[in-house]
């Protein structure tokens, strides 16, 4: 059995976050993501990746800034990532 992989909810809620506070309305990313943003603080919550990938490239669209993906790591806070969040942003 093939799975598709996933991230953790709260990686995604970053790039929801960075979304909506570059003038995307709330809704609209919600609809586009298929789920509501409450959903994504929950710890148990995983996001498929093809989901965060699709969502980073419309990100530059979106927010009108090509570098979209990059600013959006300088914004993640260290904090709230778990283990596995910690080595997949530390690795190459």
């Amino acid at each position: 059995m093939t799975t598709e992989p996933t991230i953790a909810g709260s990686t995604f809620l970053s790039v929801f976050t960075a979304l909506a506070e570059a003038g995307i309305d709330e809704a609209e990313l919600e609809k586009q993501a298929g789920f509501k943003k409450g959903a994504l603080e929950d710890p148990d919550t995983r996001i498929p990746v093809t989901v965060w990938n699709r969502f980073l490239e419309k990100g530059q669209t979106w927010s009108n800034d090509p570098s979209f993906a990059l600013h959006l790591g300088e914004r993640i806070s260290h904090s709230t990532m778990s283990v596995v969040g910690h080595v997949v942003f530390n690795s190459r």
